[in-house]
């Protein structure tokens, strides 16, 4: 992964598209769960890792976020996209926000990222003790989820719950006129 995303970076910097010398971020491994999962009464570890997000920069000056998707067997990982400006520069924000957390500052926790597609994007807080793993969401599209609140991972699914029902019950067929 690493060598894929120094590849990446140095080829966007040859293109123009990034500039040099930036301070490294940790890398953020990216998790994908979805809805049907938690439909189903799945927890948090049904959620599968999909790519890493590598950031350089400050949320004060330049920033650059690379991903580097998930590598299908016998394939080279390689860089996947690039982002740069406000949206990168506000991560830097969120992820100071997360590490001030009461919560965060007593106990120790993997900075992951959780994706529920078309609803939610939150960082989830692993935790290395069973059962204390945290959910904050950093974008939604649900007025049940507060941004940058840190939700239990089992109260964080039981509001996600209800919708996700609700969804899988939804015909997406065309309607006929």
């Amino acid at each position: 992964m690493w060598e894929a995303y120094h590849r990446g970076l140095l080829e966007m910097i040859e293109l123009d598209r990034s500039p040099t010398g930036l301070p490294e971020g940790l890398p953020q491994q990216i998790y994908v769960l979805q809805l049907s999962d938690i439909a189903r009464g799945r927890n948090l570890s049904s959620a599968k890792h999909a790519a890493w997000r590598f950031y350089n920069g400050s949320f004060a000056g330049p920033a650059v976020g690379i991903t580097v998707g998930e590598v299908k067997s016998g394939r080279q990982p390689r860089m996947t996209s690039l982002s740069h400006g406000h949206s990168v520069q506000k991560t830097f924000q969120q992820v100071s926000q997360v590490e001030q957390l009461p919560q965060v500052r007593v106990a120790d926790y993997e900075l992951r990222r959780l994706r529920v597609p078309g609803t939610v994007t939150a960082f989830w807080l692993k935790s290395h003790m069973e059962g204390k793993d945290l959910v904050v969401p950093i974008a939604e599209n649900l007025r049940t989820l507060k941004y940058m609140k840190p939700y239990p991972a089992e109260q964080f699914l039981a509001i996600l719950r209800p919708i996700a029902l609700k969804r899988q019950q939804a015909n997406d067929e065309p309607r006929k006129r």
